[in-house]
């Protein structure tokens, strides 16, 4: 059992540790190598250098078996950071130049464009965190894609108001959502350039409809089926 206090860590225990970290950088896989590539360069491009990481500030490390996780910056020394792990009862130090540090968000967002810094720590944090049983959304945006992830329990929906004519625009991630935007466009032709009153003229409105398509993918389990079905 764990007594709550935190031990410290051996200098061989630390060694080990920082092993897997860095072994969960080679362990990814599973994405396929577009993926995997695509991953590498937004963790290159958003990776924070040691002078931006500051003390007592949040980031995101490697992690060999979560593939990432929160960890606090204790200090920096000698071109070591000392980190803690949030979930984890212990500390160990990390060099930036071996291991990612990347940035985290202050708070979550409904659609995940909008966050400070999206990445793939970023966007499977936002994703955790809405999906809390405290207060569980299983719906999240990226621009017009709708993430869906599996509630495993039958979840209350919105009020059906919010996704009629304008109120559609602020309504919260849902696939009635998805279902009213497709059937605008497809029954009236309105698009985001279309005109949404007389006083609005950006664009003539269309006179024809727009063809419409709505793909489902995910892994087995993952809830395609039953955010169909909705």
């Amino acid at each position: 059992t764990n007594s709550g206090r935190r031990s410290k860590p051996t200098k061989g225990s630390s060694v080990a540790m920082t092993t897997s970290f860095l072994g969960g950088l080679s362990k990814r896989g599973g994405g396929g190598p577009r993926a995997d590539e695509y991953a590498a360069m937004t963790t290159r491009l958003q990776r924070l250098s040691w002078e931006a990481i500051e003390p007592k500030s949040m980031c995101f490390v490697p992690h060999p078996l979560r593939l990432w996780v929160k960890v606090l910056v204790v200090s920096k020394r000698a071109g070591k950071c000392r980190v803690r792990a949030i979930e984890e009862d212990n500390e160990l130090d990390l060099d930036p130049k071996q291991v990612p540090f990347l940035p985290t968000n202050a708070s979550t967002a409904d659609d995940m464009t909008s966050l400070d810094s999206l990445h793939e720590p970023a966007i499977v944090d936002n994703l955790e965190q809405r999906a809390e049983l405290s207060n569980q959304r299983p719906y999240t945006r990226i621009a017009n894609v709708l993430v869906a992830v599996n509630p495993l329990r039958k979840v209350p929906n919105p009020d059906r108001t919010a996704f009629a004519g304008d109120a559609l625009a602020t309504a919260p991630p849902h696939p009635w959502a998805v279902a009213a935007t497709a059937f605008k466009q497809l029954a009236l032709g309105i698009g985001k350039d279309t005109p949404q009153n007389d006083d609005d003229v950006r664009a003539p409105r269309p006179t024809t409809s727009s063809s419409q398509s709505i793909v489902i993918s995910g892994e087995s389990g993952a809830g395609k089926t039953e955010s169909f079905k909705v």
